[in-house]
This record gives C-alpha cells, structure tokens and sequence, in this order.
C-alpha cells in the first residue's frame, strides 16, 4: 500500500492507522535508521517490539511522536530512486533508465522487507505518485491510496505550522 497526498493532507494519520490497525508491516524509526539494510532493521525491531508502547497517532510534521509509529523512509527511496540533487526531486516519470534507477532490484527489495514481516506492507511516500506507472508496472499488486484535502485549509495549516515551528 502506497499513501500519499499534499503535506498536511492526513496522509500521516491516515499511514499511522493502517499501520495499527491491519496486520501489515510498515517502517518505524528505528527500521528507518537502517536505510541501506533494512532487513537488518526488521529484525532489530521486532525482536525490541516485546517492549513496544502503543502507537498514540500524535505527530509534528509528518514525523510520529513514537518511535514505533509509521516513518517516511526518506533515505531509502532517495537511495533506489536516485536522488541526489535537487534537479532529480522535481523529474519523475520522465528520468532516463541509464540514470540508475533499477526498478527490479527495488522491487525485489521491497518483496524481501514483506517477507521479513511475513504480510504486505504501508509505505506514505509521495514517491509512489510521482513514479506511479513504475511502481504499478514493477511492483506485485501496488495499491496507491491519494488522500485530498481543500487546498485552502492546506495551505493555511502549513502556514500554521511554519509560523510555529519557525516563529
């Protein structure tokens, strides 16, 4: 399952619910800190998740309060999707095969992070809407969830929380 929508759209509670109430793997902030081995996180997690505190769906700017809520993953996708400068955030579809991207080795990635987790998995990344045709043409069964809200009220809560993360 693949979330995404404008920030401040709910995509994180709406990630943070799917995540807690489906048996479905997702990637929390300690998998997260293992980006380049996330197999490795898996099972640093599970094995830590015998003392786990519930997921209280609080979060600050995408970001959730606790450790073992939904986490965006970032490095992960700017490693297999190519991200390096700031011209690669703004081409998507369009990016040329030989500027390495390898969509078979990122989807067999993503296949062994399941198996890891023995059920499917939530990724919120806004990843997934910009290489859309990619995901769904390398992926087994990618189901893509867009969530909208009024562009107004968008914009007004990141104006919002701008004026109070930066005052």
């Amino acid at each position: 399952i693949f979330i995404f929508g404008l920030p401040r759209s709910g995509s994180t509670l709406l990630s943070q619910l799917v995540a807690k109430n489906l048996q479905i793997g997702f990637v929390n902030s300690i998998i997260a800190k293992f980006w380049q081995a996330p197999l490795v996180g898996i099972s640093l997690s599970k094995y830590l998740q015998r003392s786990k505190t519930d997921n209280n769906y609080v979060s600050d700017r995408g970001k959730s309060e606790s450790i073992w809520g939904p986490h965006e993953f970032a490095y992960f996708w700017h490693y297999w999707l190519n991200k390096k400068e700031l011209k690669d955030f703004t081409r998507f579809d369009h990016i040329n095969p030989k500027e390495g991207i390898s969509w078979g080795k990122l989807a067999l990635k993503v296949l062994q992070m399941q198996e890891r987790f023995d059920s499917g998995m939530v990724f919120k990344t806004a990843y997934a809407a910009n290489h859309i045709r990619k995901f769904n043409k390398h992926f087994d069964f990618p189901f893509f969830i867009h969530i909208e809200r009024d562009q107004i009220d968008v914009g007004l809560s990141i104006l919002k929380s701008r004026i109070s993360y930066y005052n």
